[in-house]
């Protein structure tokens, strides 16, 4: 599979540069966007593999930005990330059409999940 480009959007920098970190050693290509705003304007710009989006952001939350997302590129697949687990909070997610949910802390492992979940997608 040749290098994913993967956007990490969270407003919490330390939690994308983890994620960055994770990329690079996984040999994917990674950009950081720190807000659902910032993330919009890169998805017009720039075509990603994958996002991965914070739910609970200011100004603009995760399930806004993700739709706005969906109106540029209906099929882009979007993955949640979360430290709420809670069954309230992940029932409302659905809203967002969310390609699949990650609990915070993020792992190499769910990296490496999330990735191989999108390699079966893409190849289906």
């Amino acid at each position: 599979m040749e290098q994913l480009n993967i956007l990490v959007v969270d407003d919490v920098e330390i939690n994308c540069r983890l994620i960055e970190a994770y990329g690079l050693k996984g040999g994917y290509k990674t950009d950081i966007a720190l807000s659902g705003r910032d993330a919009i304007g890169r998805i017009g710009e720039k075509a990603y593999d994958l996002v991965l989006m914070d739910i609970q952001m200011p100004e603009m939350n995760g399930i806004e930005a993700a739709n706005r997302i969906h109106e540029i590129r209906p099929d882009q697949p979007v993955f949640a990330l979360s430290a709420s687990d809670s069954e309230d909070s992940i029932a409302g997610y659905d809203q967002a059409r969310w390609s699949g949910y990650l609990h915070k802390p993020i792992s190499m492992a769910d990296i490496e999940t999330v990735v191989g979940q999108f390699a079966k997608a893409t190849a289906a």
